[in-house]
């Protein structure tokens, strides 16, 4: 490979944290936007399932968040 390729590589991998996070973001901001209709929808069958997806959408937010942890420390390790 060329010494430009190497750069470009090295350019993206400075910003790969950046654009993680932005994704997690945006996923995150959608899923605020459309849990209420969700919600309502799945409280047809009672409100324990609004409240049960709603925790459900909190628990896969930490989730997230803890694998990317995970990542990020397993590329520091290496």
């Amino acid at each position: 490979m060329e010494a430009s390729a190497f750069s470009a590589m090295s350019r993206f991998r400075r910003y790969e944290p950046l654009i993680a996070a932005a994704i997690i973001m945006a996923v995150v901001v959608a899923g605020w936007l459309v849990m209420p209709r969700i919600m309502l929808a799945a409280s047809g069958g009672g409100p324990i399932g609004g409240v049960l997806i709603a925790i459900g959408f909190m628990l896969a937010f930490f989730a997230v968040l803890w694998l990317r942890s995970r990542h990020q420390r397993r590329i520091d390790r290496d």
